[in-house]
């Protein structure tokens, strides 16, 4: 088989205007599309025009009437969308990490992350283990997160930190898989409570979480995504997602789902509902939102309490 050779050149800016112009594209601000892909790559950008191409047309062109600030639009509208995605993430990434370590810990000591009996498969703990050890630069001192730095200064047995340090520099998805790993029908299920789901569920939707999160905090598209990794979906949760795990709505299921049980201020519902109403122009199908979906009753919130009131910060006893 004869080897496949990549042979297109880079395109100069003025290069990349007048491609999108033979595709048919309407740039009628020229300055403005200039300075968007001097700082958004044009590989990235055409990614978000690929709604707008003619399916019916031979060659690649754009709908009749597609303007470059349509394509703007919709990049403005996933960057919103992310900014509104990654804080819910943050909260349901501290509360795993919080209720996986407080649970073990309590129950088992502070070292039991590293106890093979802890975990299904054996053969898959000594992974786990490896993997932490990676992620806290156990054996690197330059890597070390700043939650274990101190330890290691301080004490040489035993040979790591306790799990509520640990914890605190492991990314999300080692977690989920650390959560995924245990023993399932006694530290899951148990663990699972917290969450008020399915311990089945739980390391599924953990683990498609920290999928979304690293989407989201490294830039991804997310608005009309189909999700190559995707959470489980078990009766009752089937008639939330209306049988579409793979794409957006789905994954806005289950993080109402998760924050509605962590979190005491909610607010994702409305935040949500309201940027979608900003973007009218954008299809709701192409995230697979249903109509009428902000009246169903998992989508109705009530402040559980009242956000706490922000201190003044002068009265706050920080030292420089």
């Amino acid at each position: 088989m004869a080897a496949r050779i990549y042979s297109r050149p880079a395109l100069s800016v003025d290069d990349q205007l007048a491609r999108l112009r033979a595709r048919g594209m309407l740039i009628v601000d020229e300055p403005l599309a200039r300075h968007t892909l001097t700082v958004v790559s044009y590989y990235r950008f055409t990614d978000y025009a690929q709604p707008l191409l003619d399916p019916a047309a031979s060659t690649i062109c754009y709908r009749a009437g597609t303007g470059f600030e349509d394509v703007l639009t919709i990049v403005h509208f996933d960057e919103a969308l992310r900014g509104l995605l990654l804080p819910v993430l943050e909260r349901i990434e501290i509360a795993a990490r919080t209720v996986i370590s407080n649970d073990m810990s309590v129950r088992h000591g502070p070292h039991w992350y590293l106890d093979a009996a802890h975990y299904s498969d054996p053969v898959r703990s000594g992974e786990t283990i490896a993997r932490i050890q990676a992620d806290i630069g156990h054996t690197d001192p330059r890597k070390r997160h700043a939650s274990v730095r101190q330890y290691y200064e301080d004490y040489d047995q035993p040979a790591m930190p306790p799990s509520w340090m640990v914890f605190e520099a492991l990314p999300f998805g080692t977690v989920a898989n650390i959560y995924r790993n245990l023993n399932g029908h006694t530290h899951q299920y148990r663990i699972a409570k917290a969450f008020g789901l399915p311990h089945q569920l739980v390391g599924s939707w953990l683990f498609a979480c920290s999928y979304l999160r690293n989407l989201v905090a490294h830039h991804g598209r997310v608005w009309n995504r189909v999700f190559t990794i995707k959470p489980h979906v078990h009766t009752p949760h089937k008639a939330y997602m209306d049988g579409r795990n793979d794409r957006l709505f789905g994954f806005c299921v289950v993080l109402q789902l998760l924050n509605k049980a962590i979190s005491m201020e909610t607010g994702f519902a409305t935040q949500l509902g309201a940027l979608l109403e900003a973007y009218p122009a954008l299809p709701l199908e192409a995230m697979a939102f249903p109509d009428g979906w902000a009246k169903r009753p998992l989508w109705q919130e009530k402040l559980r309490r009242p956000p706490p009131p922000l201190p003044a910060m002068a009265s706050l006893p920080i030292t420089p």
